[in-house]
């Protein structure tokens, strides 16, 4: 999964912080949840959120 450019200063400093690479996989895991939680409940698919 493509989580950002690093050649992107912006996206690089995110990806080499603690911080921010807990900020991409937690948003990684709630879509999974959010994915399988939808597919359980009929397949009615939430929608698309972006982590900030």
């Amino acid at each position: 999964m493509e989580t950002g450019y690093l050649t992107d200063p912006g996206n690089l400093r995110l990806l080499m912080s603690p911080a921010g690479r807990e900020r991409l996989a937690g948003a990684i895991a709630s879509g999974i949840v959010d994915f399988y939680a939808a597919q359980a409940a009929g397949g009615v698919r939430p929608p698309v959120t972006q982590a900030r």
